[in-house]
């Protein structure tokens, strides 16, 4: 697993939305905490076999990340 803090201007559980109509999935920070943390934080997991799709789809999400400021 990799955990990401992000800029605390990027809440994830928006990310996750948009991420997850273009079928990207990762863990919001937010489902680590039963109080109002982590908002700006995300888990990869990238146990997956390393494919040309895993690549675009990093890609993408980190797109979609540099897009939100």
């Amino acid at each position: 697993m990799l955990w990401l803090e992000l800029d605390k201007r990027i809440c994830t559980e928006d990310l996750y939305d948009e991420a997850f109509s273009q079928k990207i999935n990762f863990a919001p920070g937010r489902m680590f905490s039963q109080y109002n943390q982590y908002q700006n934080c995300l888990r990869l997991n990238y146990a997956l076999e390393w494919t040309d799709r895993v690549e675009s789809d990093l890609e993408k999400l980190g797109k979609m990340i540099k897009n939100r400021f």
